[in-house]
């Protein structure tokens, strides 16, 4: 086994330093995350209660742009930024109630690749995962 090198030591600690700043990044993201879905709790109570759609698709279209915008600025791809965005939408429109009446369709999955209907989550979460990896279909 070979001792690190004096350079390798810092590029290591350098590593550690950015992968700290990344969980507390993570934290504070899964945090707003929760506080976010407790409002989309109590907004989907007041829609219920005056029969108000719960998907509002022009609502939608501005957080896309808004969100165009941000990654934009930041000089990020918009998948890195609209992925985890349209997932946590359509998450909150299931909490809220809305139902998927569409017919099960064959889709690849973002993940393995592979073309399937998938399975119902069994979390209750509304929506299918693939068979091969899990992960949430769309």
């Amino acid at each position: 086994m070979t001792t690190p090198s004096t350079e390798e030591e810092a590029a290591m600690a350098l590593i550690a330093e950015k992968r700290k700043l990344i969980d507390d990044g993570d934290a504070i993201m899964a945090q707003r995350i929760c506080v976010r879905h407790q409002l989309v709790l109590e907004i989907g109570v007041i829609k219920k209660k005056y029969n108000i759609a719960v998907h509002d698709p022009e609502r939608e279209a501005n957080q896309m742009a808004a969100l165009c915008a941000v990654a934009n600025e930041h000089k990020t791809p918009l998948s890195i930024l609209l992925f985890p965005f349209k997932l946590i939408i359509l998450m909150s429109r299931r909490s809220q109630g809305e139902q998927n009446k569409s017919r099960i369709i064959n889709k690849i999955c973002w993940n393995c690749g592979i073309k399937t209907p998938g399975v119902e989550d069994e979390a209750g979460g509304g929506f299918r995962i693939c068979l091969g990896c899990r992960a949430p279909l769309f």
